[in-house]
């Protein structure tokens, strides 16, 4: 959850004026200034519009007493906040009710009611909302699982971005999970998240460069990317240059690196697909 103050314009609440949108729109300006002397001034117009029913208020201020940041902490006065804003509509405070909701996190703990929310979020384009809602569809947590829809639904936070749904579609095509199987779309949605420096995908693709599936082999660049993920504690990677070493792929055979690598993988307790 975020304790900052959004600049994304929300849905306008019921009671709310342009007195009190001014207000939240002043206080925003004062907490990117980062003085002291604003920061006070920035709660005392963030409680009026709050009070005032905007919703974006209602949410920045509910994270604000979430977390203790700049008030007295309240969890409870927190969640009511951002459920107010989450009521008016307002995309961010519906994704974070729903992530309360499925943790347990001053709330009791219930999955259809996290997943209630999600959907709202995701239908007004709220990527994390579309991702979370993927994630549940393709476990079965809080609604009967459907992989389908949760390709569906990493597709859309893919297409705005999200480095993690990419990753996710990338595997969907890469191992026919809800979607027909396409290596070469596989290979191109690692290739967009591995950009952004997802480890998991930059993994992914230099598998995928090391084996030749769906892009033409090239060993080099595959021990490159291996290496880079490896280093950052990605299992697959951390397995595929150990095979690397152990067989002479790419790097000269080196049997002492090739267990070293291979020991981290066992340490690691899993290795990718």
């Amino acid at each position: 959850m975020s304790v900052g103050v959004s600049d994304r314009s929300g849905a306008r609440g019921p009671k709310e004026s342009p007195d009190h949108r001014a207000q939240y729109e002043l206080a925003r300006q004062l907490v990117e200034k980062g003085r002291s002397s604003s920061k006070r001034k920035a709660l005392s117009l963030l409680m009026s519009a709050a009070g005032g029913g905007v919703p974006e208020a209602q949410y920045a201020l509910g994270t604000w007493r979430l977390h203790g940041h700049r008030i007295r902490r309240d969890v409870s006065a927190g969640i009511r906040l951002i459920r107010a804003a989450a009521e008016a509509g307002y995309a961010p405070a519906q994704f974070d009710l729903g992530v309360s909701f499925e943790t347990g996190f001053g709330v009791r703990m219930n999955r259809r009611t996290a997943v209630s929310w999600y959907r709202r979020a995701a239908r007004q384009g709220d990527s994390d909302a579309q991702f979370n809602l993927g994630c549940a569809y393709a476990t079965g947590s809080g609604l009967a699982r459907d992989e389908k829809k949760a390709f569906g639904c990493f597709l859309e936070a893919a297409r705005q971005g999200d480095a993690n749904a990419q990753y996710n579609v990338g595997e969907a095509y890469e191992f026919g999970e809800g979607v027909r199987r396409d290596l070469r779309r596989a290979v191109g949605w690692y290739r967009k998240a591995g950009e952004q420096g997802d480890v998991p995908s930059v993994a992914a693709l230099g598998v995928a460069l090391l084996r030749g599936r769906g892009v033409r082999r090239q060993t080099a660049e595959a021990v490159r990317l291996l290496r880079w993920a490896a280093r950052r504690g990605e299992p697959r990677a951390q397995h595929h240059l150990g095979w690397c070493y152990e067989n002479g792929v790419g790097v000269p055979r080196n049997s002492r690196r090739a267990r070293a690598w291979y020991g981290r993988t066992a340490r690691s307790n899993r290795v990718g697909k």
